[in-house]
């Protein structure tokens, strides 16, 4: 055997882990090119799991997106499933706005809790378009549909999220290394589903 040196290193408080990662990294090769004897590898890495869950994320929720259209294309018509699926990736670039806005990352949990927030964000799309739909049937316009449509579905999509975020809000208050470690969960639903309401 040769003479070896274990580092472990943890990422300082209000950094993401891939911005970490990417410093690591930086750090490997600068260090390999003035010491070329010296090998270092770098085993259980947080970035590679963490970006091995963006891709499944992405994923999910591409196929998510297709199930959707497929099922929404199947029940209903083309321009409601259209809308519905719309909303979907303006809902994920505005909490991902809002996570920006509140400095923080993403990580295992927020992506989780993304997946969370995504099945309710359809739900809700679809409840709205099949009442938008039903106003379209009626004889209204298109314009007149979509607006008697949400007006009619405020309430219950409003009083759906709001509740959603009630149950959630508790979890941003654990204190202590458990609540610093699990309030990416309730921060990313609390900003899915606020961005779905506009």
């Amino acid at each position: 055997g040769k003479p070896a040196a274990l580092i472990a290193l943890n990422r300082a408080n209000g950094m993401g882990t891939i911005e970490a990662g990417d410093i690591v990294k930086q750090w490997i090769d600068e260090f390999q090119q003035q010491y070329p004897n010296v090998y270092i590898s770098s085993f259980m890495d947080p970035v590679n799991l963490l970006e091995g869950h963006l891709d499944l994320l992405i994923d999910n929720a591409l196929l998510g997106l297709v199930l959707v259209l497929l099922t929404l294309f199947v029940l209903l018509n083309s321009r409601v499933a259209f809308w519905t699926a719309a909303g979907i990736p303006i809902a994920i670039i505005a909490s991902f706005a809002l996570l920006y806005y509140f400095s923080d990352s993403i990580n295992l949990f927020s992506i989780f809790a993304l997946l969370i927030a995504l099945g309710i964000v359809v739900d809700d799309a679809i409840v709205v378009s099949e009442q938008t739909l039903t106003y379209y049937q009626r004889g209204y316009s298109a314009q007149q549909a979509a607006i008697l449509g949400a007006k009619r579905m405020l309430s219950p999509v409003l009083a759906a999220a709001l509740t959603s975020i009630a149950a959630f809000s508790p979890l941003l208050f654990l204190p202590g290394a458990l609540g610093e470690m699990l309030r990416p969960l309730p921060l990313v639903i609390i900003c899915v589903l606020a961005a779905s309401l506009f």
